[in-house]
């Protein structure tokens, strides 16, 4: 009887697992989605409403849709006393939504960062363009990770626990 139990817990733990790694996947693969539909956002109000790029962001940090990137607050409270450059790129360095994200995604940001500036300009605006398309790049990657690894993590946690079980039975 104790043997069941123990072998159930097993294959649920491996299963869970499983879940877990899979589950990592789909949130950098959402991360990825609300950064897009950040910085799109933001280039849409650069190129045609031309807002200061503060403003953009006080706003961007109180909207539902963005409230998983905890980077905008800390951008825009060091923006009270700093530059947007390294607001951003420090805020980047501490955020929590960033710490779990593959190095290249962090790298982008970091660089956009320090290459962005305050004002509108026809180089702001396609260096803000190429992030966009740098993070469509990113997202289908993402996805293609879930596509080849997502549903094997999810198989191998099932069957690492029932080999186990029967290993241990």
């Amino acid at each position: 009887m104790f043997k069941a139990i123990g072998c159930l817990f097993l294959l649920s733990a491996c299963s869970l697992g499983g879940l877990y790694l899979s589950g990592r996947i789909r949130e950098e693969e959402r991360l990825v989605q609300t950064l897009l539909k950040f910085f799109r956002g933001i280039e849409g109000e650069l190129t045609y409403g031309g807002a200061p790029v503060g403003e953009l962001l006080q706003q961007a940090a109180q909207d539902p849709r963005f409230a998983g990137l905890d980077f905008l607050p800390l951008c825009c409270r060091g923006m009270e006393t700093g530059d947007f450059s390294a607001s951003f790129c420090s805020a980047v360095e501490e955020c929590r939504c960033l710490q779990k994200s593959p190095p290249a995604l962090r790298q982008l940001m970091l660089d956009f960062g320090g290459e962005f500036g305050t004002r509108p300009s026809p180089v702001e605006l396609s260096r803000l363009a190429l992030l966009v398309q740098k993070l469509e790049e990113q997202l289908e990657e993402t996805r293609e990770a879930y596509r080849k690894n997502g549903k094997m993590y999810n198989t191998l946690g099932v069957l690492a626990g029932l080999g186990l079980s029967i290993i241990l039975w």
